[in-house]
């Protein structure tokens, strides 16, 4: 059985060094790691030079002509291992380090007929773990199949079978960033059982900001800087087109005034509660909406959006 393993990276070489390392010392060792790059500007192809990692015999190395964001990497690398001919492929951001064992853990999974996905337990640096699983509720797992399943895992530690892919297709694309894990994984529950292997650890070393808060009618009410808030327009978009255009995710949501509501409670909460740079917030409510609704995927919208805020504060 070839299991391959799928990083995507994106101006994080260190990290990526550490994670390349400790797939290389998985006491199973990946038969091949497909590293793709999303046009990192940090000179990450030279630290890979210098670290012995770019002409490693088990990595194939992809550089991307511009930053297609996590769907994007994930589709492409994805895509080539998959035409490799690789049974199981595990996938992984570059913040993510796989414990020595972890993917050795995965391997009694595949023997299920009916499993098509195996999501790793993941854990943050202090070793709590994260809950970027959703389990399947109220269905219990036949007695012969002894695994919890799942409805979701992150792109963080997930494999997918060859056979499942041959059916479903590849992540999508065009989503830049958000619900590309979710709108896959929903996908993939058509053909079999996603596993839940917690005996297989991940750190996923992801670096959050700080939360900010602010007191507005007596209460306190987190607010995300405004450069954040623009990234937050592909979580919107792809959500809502999830919901219009599919049903995968909340099949009682595919009415459009629902979200045209929602969108509406968005932007009072900008005007009473954020209150800054109204313009640019307004902005990002308005177009995820129109933009599910119409299947727009402007990807380049909050890096212009972010880029015009910059230059008008300076």
């Amino acid at each position: 059985m070839k299991f391959a393993v799928v990083v995507v990276t994106f101006n994080r070489k260190v990290m990526l060094g550490e994670c390349l390392q400790a797939l290389l010392r998985q006491t199973r060792v990946p038969d091949h790691i497909y590293l793709v790059d999303n046009a990192s500007s940090d000179g990450t192809p030279q630290y890979l030079r210098d670290a012995g990692l770019m002409d490693h015999p088990k990595i194939s190395y992809q550089r991307l002509e511009k930053n297609t964001g996590g769907a994007g990497g994930f589709h492409a690398g994805l895509k080539t291992a998959f035409e490799a001919g690789n049974d199981w492929i595990w996938i992984m951001d570059d913040d993510a380090e796989p414990l020595p064992d972890a993917l050795e853990k995965l391997l009694p999974y595949t023997e299920y007929p009916q499993v098509v996905g195996i999501a790793s337990l993941k854990k943050d640096l202090n070793g709590a773990d994260l809950v970027d699983v959703k389990p399947v509720v109220g269905v219990a797992a036949p007695p012969q199949f002894p695994y919890q399943r799942l409805q979701f895992s992150s792109f963080v530690g997930v494999a997918f079978s060859h056979a499942a892919m041959t059916k479903i297709g590849l992540p999508r694309a065009e989503f830049f960033l958000h619900h590309d894990d979710t709108e896959y994984c929903l996908r993939l529950l058509a053909t079999g059982d996603i596993a839940y292997a917690p005996e297989s650890v991940v750190i996923h070393k992801e670096a959050r900001g700080a939360d900010r808060f602010k007191k507005r009618f007596g209460r306190q009410f987190r607010v995300f800087p405004t450069d954040r808030y623009c990234m937050g327009y592909f979580g919107r978009r792809n959500g809502m087109w999830m919901d219009i255009h599919t049903g995968l995710r909340r099949p009682g949501r595919r009415s459009l005034a629902v979200h045209l509501v929602q969108t509406g409670k968005h932007l009072l909460r900008a005007t009473l509660i954020d209150r800054e740079d109204l313009w640019v917030r307004y902005t990002i409510c308005v177009r995820s909406f129109l933009d599910a609704l119409r299947g727009h995927f402007d990807n380049d919208l909050p890096f212009r959006l972010r880029a015009r805020l910059s230059k008008a504060t300076r």
